[in-house]
């Protein structure tokens, strides 16, 4: 084996491979919420006309998913990650030079939002072929930093270029963004062990795989977990500040850099959690989870009953709270999803869950607002946190039921 081979083998390697790659693919996703105001602005649209891109790409997500999912157990990570970032790149380019209406950007961006779907699902396969149990959590985490990291490069860059040179500018640098995660990912990703051929593939047809995983011991309890902790998460996320302009009369400026102060817990909680599971609680990955959920709830429910005086320093400490454990939940539930997969369909069992979390991420914060215009904050607060206390109690007492149900098997 050649020296270059060996290290591009090293498992760091290839997670740094991901992590440029993710980062890549969340900044072209990611771009289209600072882009809103460029449209809105360029095409004189409506408010609910310059929402339909980010229901497009979320939409697109949710139909491609699972076709995914199942190719990238097929074909391995390095083919399906690699053509899905180009194919991005190239709907691009072709958006920035032949779209001469918003209504003619459409179709072009819900078709990139379809093809970024393979690659968190790839990321996700990547840590487990190459990474053993104890260092999941950490690897798990680094990649999920890459998405914030994206939304980062996205909010600084895109506007900018747009202001300076015009949104088609920008839809050219997000085509340059994904051909550089693309080729880097074919070029320098080597697949594992675990990545099957064409002769040796064991599919597991869609029908068998859920079937096979309503019989898994936990996982429609992490399932339901991660639906209740994705709608919590995305409805303070959409809402947040209204709700703190609302509730403390804080300006619209106040308000954006609190939401800023959640986004930046939950980036640094992203690598923190994870690497807590794989040190201070081996093994007790669930438990820790629920612990986190319950957090996450707890929070939510003492800024909900936090009266309109109360100081800055305690809606800040609360949005923190909300920002480590809301946020930052998300690896230890996608390495557990994961792990709890067959071997010859990690990416499809992830697909399955991630498909019904987005669906969630698309239609609660529209729910939760109108419950709001129903009844008020309170309630609808409510709404969100109290199914997560639920299913944190389910997933407690998790260990004790699958162990009682593989003794009765």
């Amino acid at each position: 084996m050649s020296k270059q081979r060996g290290v591009i083998q090293q498992p760091w390697f290839v997670m740094a491979i991901a992590f440029f790659a993710q980062t890549a693919g969340s900044t072209v996703s990611q771009s289209v919420y600072p882009l809103m105001a460029v449209w809105q602005s360029a095409f004189s649209l409506s408010q609910s006309e310059a929402a339909l891109p980010v229901t497009l790409m979320n939409g697109g997500q949710i139909i491609s998913m699972i076709l995914l999912a199942r190719a990238i157990d097929r074909h391995g990570e390095r083919a399906v990650v690699s053509c899905s970032m180009l194919a991005m790149a190239a709907m691009a380019l072709i958006t920035a030079a032949y779209a001469r209406s918003f209504y003619a950007l459409l179709p072009g961006l819900a078709m990139i939002g379809a093809l970024y779907a393979a690659v968190p699902l790839g990321g996700s396969r990547a840590v487990v072929v190459w990474f053993p149990p104890e260092r999941r959590g950490l690897a798990t985490g680094l990649l999920q930093g890459a998405v914030p990291l994206g939304s980062v490069v996205a909010g600084g860059l895109m506007p900018a270029i747009a202001l300076w040179a015009g949104w088609r500018a920008a839809l050219v640098a997000l085509g340059l963004i994904g051909i550089s995660g693309g080729l880097a990912f074919w070029c320098f990703y080597r697949g594992h062990g675990l990545t099957v051929t064409a002769k040796k593939r064991s599919e597991i047809p869609i029908r068998d795989l859920l079937r096979l995983l309503g019989r898994t011991p936990g996982y429609l309890r992490l399932l339901l977990a991660g639906i209740a902790m994705t709608s919590l998460q995305f409805a303070l996320t959409a809402h947040i500040i209204f709700f703190l302009m609302s509730a403390f009369e804080y300006s619209i400026a106040m308000a954006a850099a609190l939401f800023s102060l959640i986004q930046m817990a939950g980036l640094a909680s992203r690598l923190l959690l994870p690497w807590m599971g794989d040190h201070v609680f081996p093994g007790q990955r669930i438990p820790f989870l629920a612990a986190i959920m319950t957090g996450a709830a707890l929070a939510t429910t003492v800024l909900a009953f936090l009266p309109p005086d109360a100081p800055n320093w305690l809606v800040s400490l609360t949005l923190v709270c909300f920002g480590v454990c809301g946020v930052g939940w998300y690896p230890l539930f996608l390495l557990q999803m994961s792990e709890m997969a067959p071997g010859s369909a990690v990416a499809a069992t992830v697909g399955v869950g991630t498909t019904l979390c987005k669906i969630a991420m698309a239609v609660v914060p529209l729910l939760f607002g109108l419950l709001v215009d129903w009844s008020g904050y309170l309630w609808a607060w409510a709404s969100v946190t109290l199914p997560i206390f639920a299913l944190a109690i389910a997933l407690w007492t998790l260990p004790r039921a699958a162990m009682l149900e593989q003794r009765a098997k």
